[in-house]
């Protein structure tokens, strides 16, 4: 098993249980709110790239590190801010067109 997937899996799951060992103890507070929240949104996130790893294993090794780390960093801040998903799909967006454009470029200025 990759060693990736095994890091993701256990990150989740101890973000979940984390999240539950707090509500479990103390209920929901003012204090532990955002906690909880995070811990539970970025905790189930994870775990669905764990159990998805078999299906993006392809994409993963296709695609370039940096694009690879904008996706995770793109899902983790969505699960704990959704109303940010139009802002990071358009750097998304953004960055695969400057990213693909500059190969492009780079393939017909070198010929």
């Amino acid at each position: 098993m990759n060693p990736q997937r095994i890091i993701l899996g256990v990150l989740g799951t101890l973000m979940v249980a984390a999240a539950m060992v707090t509500y479990f103890r103390t209920g929901i507070t003012d204090e532990n709110a955002v906690f909880l929240g995070v811990c539970s949104k970025v905790g189930f996130v994870l775990l669905t790239i764990f159990l998805a790893w078999p299906s993006l294993d392809g994409f993963i090794e296709k695609a370039p590190t940096l694009i690879n780390g904008i996706a995770l960093a793109a899902l983790i801040f969505v699960a704990i801010r959704p109303r940010l998903l139009p802002l990071l799909v358009g750097g998304i967006v953004i960055t695969l067109v400057v990213h693909f454009g500059l190969r492009f470029a780079s393939s017909k200025l070198g010929k």
